[in-house]
């Protein structure tokens, strides 16, 4: 690899890296608005547990365990999103919108 690939690759990685600081940004946003209404908690806690991010589950099938991984995975970049905004908290003190 010489010396000019290395920068074209470094140039890409640090183009990566600010772009996904900017979903970060964009879509933390979205996740505070929609934790600071009633409804957008209910959609949160909805996602989360059609998500199964709080469930066990031992399935007998590889595939159906892929699958619930995949959804599961999901559901955990929703919550870390919440609380990488401080606002997590919010989705699980609020007992009278439980789904």
């Amino acid at each position: 690899m010489d010396y000019m690939d290395e920068e074209s690759q470094k140039k890409r990685e640090e183009e990566r890296a600010r772009l996904m600081r900017e979903r970060q940004i964009k879509l933390g946003s979205v996740v505070r608005m929609l934790a600071d209404s009633r409804d957008g908690q209910y959609f949160l806690r909805w996602i989360l547990e059609e998500c199964a991010v709080f469930r066990q589950e031992f399935p007998k099938d590889d595939k159906q365990s892929a699958w619930n991984a995949g959804r599961r995975a999901f559901g955990l970049q929703i919550l870390g999103l919440c609380a990488a905004e401080q606002c997590a908290d919010t989705l699980f003190t609020n007992k009278e919108l439980t789904i």
